[in-house]
């Protein structure tokens, strides 16, 4: 999958080799004005989109959207998702908002009910989380301009603060050797 810069995408079939281009969130610009996809993961045939307006899924092998959810917990309705991570039964997303998770093991992503914002130590809510990550040892990470969360006994714990949060600078920085920092984004070396 590619992202075009027209609010497109296209589908590169692997059997075949058939590159496929979806149109579908560039033509509803009636419904969603903002609709610039963030990033995309995949689990079996189905596309995760993390969007402008929330996350949607698409069926890869018959080529149709099958959900979109635009309304998370007690967000307001077509918050972006900036980041997603999928565990074995949970979709993980960052938002505006804060870090949001909901079971997979349900008929639907949309109820907003089922979503829940996973707690921060200290009262932070992790607002304006642009990026969440899971290293390969299995631990979750979450990233605003404040500093690097980690998941750690059911609840985010700041690992690292942020120099200076109020001018991105492109530097990086070590976090515990496994992951590295750049302008608030966490990336997983291991």
């Amino acid at each position: 999958t590619r992202l075009q810069g027209d609010w497109s995408s296209d589908v590169c079939s692997s059997d075949l080799f058939h590159w496929r281009h979806i149109l579908d969130i560039q033509a509803a610009a009636s419904t969603y004005p903002r609709r610039s996809i963030h990033h995309i993961l995949f689990r079996g045939d189905t596309a995760f989109l993390a969007t402008d307006f929330g996350v949607a899924l698409f069926d890869i092998s018959r080529g149709v959207f099958i959900e979109t959810i635009d309304r998370i917990g007690t967000l307001n309705q077509k918050t972006a998702v900036w980041k997603m991570v999928l565990t074995s039964d949970s979709l993980i997303i960052a938002t505006d908002g804060g870090v949001y998770a909901a079971p997979l093991a349900t008929p639907t992503l949309r109820v907003p009910d089922i979503w829940q914002r996973l707690p921060v130590r200290g009262g932070d809510t992790l607002r304006a989380c642009k990026d969440v990550c899971r290293a390969a040892g299995g631990q979750l990470f979450a990233c605003n301009a404040t500093g690097v969360y980690e998941w750690k006994q059911d609840t985010f714990r700041l690992v690292r603060t942020q120099s200076s949060p109020s001018s991105p600078d492109r530097k990086s920085t070590r976090l515990n050797s496994s992951h590295l920092v750049i302008s608030y984004a966490v990336f997983c070396l291991k």
